[in-house]
């Protein structure tokens, strides 16, 4: 037995097709038309086809960007107020309370998140000091088999209080 298709909006909004038309235009929500306007003139400025008028394989790359940008934009403004009223809608009440004040979507994203820990957190001291002796006291390379970037092992390694081993071939700890 196969399930029913949900039922579909006569102007075809997808929230994810929304979504990914904001992300094209290098948007997140929340937003305000006017931030899809400028996004939109900001990029077009950048990869409009007459600024590539001397290389033809570039002017062609350019009329496809440019097309995928006008095809955004347009989907974009076109289904603002749907996913407006959609995350109104969904997040709209506060507990459920009938009688509670509306709350927008856009409050409800602004709420307090717990920060991430910060890169490198997870590594402690006796695994930075066997990775420095694996790489023989080269940073970098410890760093790599760490899975971090070079500054993110240095501060940890300042936060634990271990010293750099200093390379000969270097005149500064950290460089």
């Amino acid at each position: 037995m196969s399930r029913p298709t949900p039922p579909q909006r006569r102007d075809g909004y997808d929230e994810m097709a929304y979504r990914h038309a904001l992300q094209r235009l290098g948007l997140f929500p929340p937003i305000e038309l006017d931030d899809i306007h400028k996004a939109y003139r900001l990029r077009a400025k950048l990869i409009h086809p007459d600024r590539f008028a001397m290389d033809e394989q570039a002017r062609t790359s350019a009329t496809g960007r440019i097309q995928e940008l006008n095809a955004a934009r347009d989907y974009a403004t076109r289904h603002y107020r749907w996913f407006d009223a959609d995350q109104v809608r969904a997040y709209g009440r506060k507990n459920g309370d009938e009688d509670a004040r509306e709350t927008t979507w856009r409050e409800w994203v602004a709420l307090p998140v717990t920060a991430e820990p910060a890169e490198g957190a997870h590594v402690d001291r006796e695994a930075i000091e066997r990775a420095l002796l694996v790489a023989d006291g080269v940073v970098a390379h410890a760093a790599r088999d760490l899975g971090l970037s070079r500054q993110a092992l240095y501060r940890r390694m300042e936060k634990l209080g271990l010293k750099a081993p200093v390379d000969p071939g270097r005149t500064s700890a950290n460089g």
